[in-house]
């Protein structure tokens, strides 16, 4: 099935944040529009129970470079679609609030994260509720959080990271004390 509905709305001038809820039959993201509308500020895809074909996240991201807020919650997109997101993110100069909850992301996807953080200067809220972040994502976010000074708000709520996690992401709340973690 085509997109020109979905690309009629997403055209439509007077909208600045959308949520699209998509059935399983029609996530072929690559059909998409390349270039976003100048308006378009959030847009989020909900796509239950299917998650987003992660092979099409680097044509979502390419096409949709100014926006402020990226809501993947529910996606299923894994550590493999958080290494492709990270990538982007290191040079990402406008998105300001990134919901990745209930996306599967366990060590290795909080590792690529942490990097990208390290080098990213625009992120303000990362939420990564209801993943599966362990002790040594806990501990390589934690590093991270020593050296970036842009992020407000870390939320790793329902995660396994433990008291050696907690003891980490504590000692670097010491050295930066502009972020608020919930946990």
């Amino acid at each position: 099935m085509r997109y020109d509905l979905l690309l009629r709305i997403i055209g439509l001038r007077t909208m600045k944040t959308i949520h699209i809820i998509l059935s399983p039959e029609l996530t072929d993201l690559c059909t998409l529009q390349s270039r976003k509308p100048p308006h378009l500020h959030n847009l989020s895809f909900d796509m239950r129970p299917r998650g987003l074909d992660v092979s099409e996240l680097p044509v979502l991201l390419g096409s949709l470079k100014d926006l402020n807020i990226l809501d993947l919650r529910y996606c299923a997109i894994g550590d493999y679609g958080v290494l492709i997101l990270s990538e982007t993110f290191k040079s990402n100069t406008t998105l300001v609030d990134l919901i990745l909850r209930s996306n599967g992301i366990d060590n290795a996807g909080a590792c690529a994260l942490s990097e990208a953080l390290k080098v990213n200067k625009t992120l303000l809220t990362l939420d990564l509720q209801f993943n599966m972040v362990g002790h040594k994502g806990a501990v390589a976010l934690a590093e991270a959080l020593k050296v970036n000074r842009t992020l407000k708000y870390l939320d790793l709520k329902h995660n396994a990271i433990g008291g050696s996690g907690v003891f980490a992401l504590s000692k670097a709340l010491k050295v930066n004390k502009i972020v608020a973690l919930n946990r």
